[in-house]
């Protein structure tokens, strides 16, 4: 039993460290390579974000343990119905692309809402936009969900033996 809540902890940890590494790599990557300063500076698209300078703005990456924090709380409930199964990694994919990036509840951009409820002022501006800002989270989604899916201590000693 003391093994088995260790585990989960660990587990819960793992997900929590993982979703704010991978959210802070992938999201300076995205930043530079989609010259996300620029279009937050001067492009309509944002101009309902707070500004770069903003203290919340500033703190987004020690927010992001409360997200992880949820995000441990869901994967434990089906960690052993998805991670822990073959093809865990495509499993967790999946269900966080679907769920958290083309179906959410809101009009988001890039979400199929949005499509249907976002009106754009300069279609080949949004468009570029929209498949920057979809790969970047498809590479955050797919990178969370290998390493979180992964057994590194089984695979370590696997290569090793």
């Amino acid at each position: 039993m003391i093994e088995y809540i260790g585990e989960n902890i660990g587990f819960f940890l793992k997900v929590v460290f993982t979703h704010v590494i991978t959210y802070c790599v992938c999201g300076m990557i995205a930043y530079k390579v989609n010259n996300y300063k620029e279009l937050l500076e001067s492009n309509k698209w944002f101009e309902n974000w707070r500004s770069q300078d903003s203290l919340i703005f500033k703190l987004s990456p020690v927010i992001q343990i409360f997200r992880g924090i949820l995000f441990g709380i869901v994967l434990l409930i089906i960690k052993d119905v998805v991670i822990d199964t073959n093809f865990g990694f495509l499993k967790l994919f999946l269900i966080l692309a679907i769920i958290g990036l083309f179906n959410v509840y809101s009009p988001a951009p890039a979400s199929i809402e949005g499509f249907i409820y976002i009106d754009s002022k300069d279609d080949n501006t949004t468009l570029r936009q929209s498949i920057g800002s979809i790969m970047e989270i498809l590479i955050q989604i797919l990178i969370f969900s290998i390493i979180v899916c992964t057994n590194w201590t089984e695979l370590i000693s696997g290569i090793f033996n």
